[in-house]
């Protein structure tokens, strides 16, 4: 919480500093509106000068720092704001040049956008909220139309920033439910916070799964299905059975409730589906 307060500080700090630096700026200049109309006027009239400055291929580092400073305030999982939706986005798919437009946009948001929207998920990200994940799952569905094509590579280190925030919200309960596994019979104190550990455990392999038509399938069942379940989860899961075989009853349903139907079928969940299937027969 205090690193996301932080960053919320700063953030709110350079916007406003940033809108100092402008306010100097001449109006024909101080915008993308004007700066785009500028060029496309200089198009128009001298289209074989402005060929030879080659400014197509400059159009993204020349506008980079006008989208740059519309964002800046920019909360991608809190603000609900749409790429489509964005000012400076509107300002371009109004240009003239509609083959501008085809590249332009795409280039800009991996420029600009990924590394704000990938700061976002390893900071404001929380893995174990449904809104907060939920929001996630949009705003990659968002962005990822403008990148996928033209820039995968982008697209690739947001899919992995979601697989890294997952791995790092699963090892901030690993501890609690590895000593309480690995040692002797736990205490009800101890079971207790363990339980509090494997709840949210599930939660982030629920929010894990809203990713799959997203994320590589592959990788997300594998952090949840043996880095979580196998490693973390099952173990845990004996030891409730053993001294409150109810409560182990109703944990286990939890944690297969949590994972989709067709990742049930899966291989790796085999020795949890087991231990499912014993369980339920004792009753």
């Amino acid at each position: 919480d205090g690193e996301v307060e932080e960053w919320n500080k700063a953030r709110k700090k350079a916007t406003g500093d940033a809108l100092e630096v402008m306010s100097d700026v001449s109006e024909d200049f101080k915008t993308l509106k004007a700066v785009q109309q500028r060029l496309l006027t200089w198009k128009r009239r001298f289209p074989k000068s402005y060929q030879e400055a080659y400014v197509d291929m400059s159009l993204p580092r020349l506008l980079a720092p006008f989208v740059r400073l519309e964002v800046l305030g920019w909360d991608p999982l809190e603000d609900g704001q749409t790429v489509e939706g964005m000012d400076w986005v509107k300002v371009l798919f109004e240009a003239e040049s509609e083959e501008e437009e085809s590249e332009l946009i795409p280039n800009l948001v991996q420029q600009v956008l990924c590394p704000q929207i990938k700061l976002a998920l390893s900071v404001s990200w929380d893995p174990a909220s449904s809104g907060s994940s939920q929001r996630a799952v949009g705003l990659l569905n968002d962005v990822l139309i403008y990148i996928l094509d033209a820039a995968p590579d982008a697209a690739k280190t947001l899919c992995g920033e979601v697989v890294t925030a997952l791995s790092v919200e699963l090892d901030r309960h690993s501890a609690a439910l590895g000593l309480l596994a690995k040692g002797d019979a736990p205490s009800g104190v101890a079971l207790k916070a363990g339980r509090r550990s494997f709840l949210q455990c599930c939660k982030v392999v629920r929010h894990a799964a809203l990713f799959r038509e997203i994320v590589s399938p592959l990788a997300l069942q594998t952090l949840t299905m043996e880095a979580a379940t196998k490693e973390m989860l099952l173990p845990f899961l004996q030891q409730v059975r053993a001294q409150a075989p109810a409560e182990a009853v109703v944990l286990t349903k939890l944690l297969y409730d949590s994972f989709p139907d067709e990742w049930l079928e899966r291989p790796q969940l085999q020795p949890f589906l087991s231990f499912r299937k014993a369980l339920l027969g004792e009753r």
